[in-house]
């Protein structure tokens, strides 16, 4: 979706989430705003998605080498619904990321664009990230990943009072139960995705204080969250197919 590709950098990471709650204090978008940056983000997404639908046997070779690398890394074939929102990560998400990240520091960009690319970025993690989720709790690894969220926060601000880490691991936890028993209800991830980006939904159109799923920030732009939320949901359904593996040779 954008000319710099890149890749997963933590440091990256932790940088755009402590810069966009420096910006937390900017105004909040007109509709004229959303109505632009929906405008320009809606022209890339369809060309990943008509890339998609005109290049399947070229979208078919990436998973296979993605599938390979990796069952390479973690010793057995990823699933399909990981090999699918992986492959959403690589090719949208992270994109959009650095790409946002790169206009943060063009000081001829005014910094609205750069809230309303990370925003949109973040919708599209978070309904990716549900199948990890889902995932690592069938594992059993969730109350360690719970952990680590609690440090990460504590790590960008002061040391958190006890409520406030208690609700992050709740919060944590209940994301991770939810997701994976609509994991194991349909294996295919469909559900969890459309159920992830239905939740992101309902509580864009709430007040802060009403919303129930804890799926983004008071402070981020509702309609760009929920906005790339739905592109990750089409780009799910895009990509699922095709990750069925080859046909084995006789």
């Amino acid at each position: 979706m954008e000319n710099r590709v890149g890749g997963f950098n933590p440091d990256e990471y932790h940088l755009g989430l402590q810069l966009r709650e420096q910006l937390a204090v900017m105004p909040r978008f007109t509709p004229e705003q959303i109505g632009a940056t929906l405008q320009i983000l809606g022209r890339r997404e369809r060309e990943y998605l008509e890339l998609l639908q005109t290049s399947p046997d070229e979208a078919r070779a990436e998973l296979a080498r993605n599938r390979a690398e990796l069952s390479r890394m973690k010793g057995s074939p990823p699933s399909r619904p990981n090999l699918t929102a992986d492959k959403i990560l690589h090719s949208a998400y992270y994109p959009m990321h650095n790409a946002a990240l790169e206009v943060y520091k063009d000081p001829g960009i005014p910094k609205q664009v750069f809230i309303g690319w990370f925003d949109y970025a973040t919708g599209i993690v978070n309904v990716a990230s549900a199948v990890f989720e889902a995932e690592q709790e069938i594992e059993g690894m969730t109350d360690k990943n719970a952990v680590e969220a609690v440090t990460m926060v504590e790590q960008r601000h002061t040391p958190l009072s006890p409520d406030a880490s208690a609700r992050i691991y709740l919060s944590q936890m209940d994301n991770a139960k939810r997701s994976a028993r609509l994991l194991i209800e349909d294996p295919t991830g469909i559900k969890l995705i459309e159920t992830a980006v239905e939740e992101i939904r309902q509580d864009a159109g709430r007040p802060p204080r009403e919303r129930k799923f804890n799926r983004f920030h008071s402070y981020e732009e509702p309609q760009l969250i929920l906005a790339g939320a739905e592109f990750a949901e089409r780009a799910y359904k895009a990509l699922y197919p095709l990750t069925s593996p080859p046909p084995p040779q006789r």
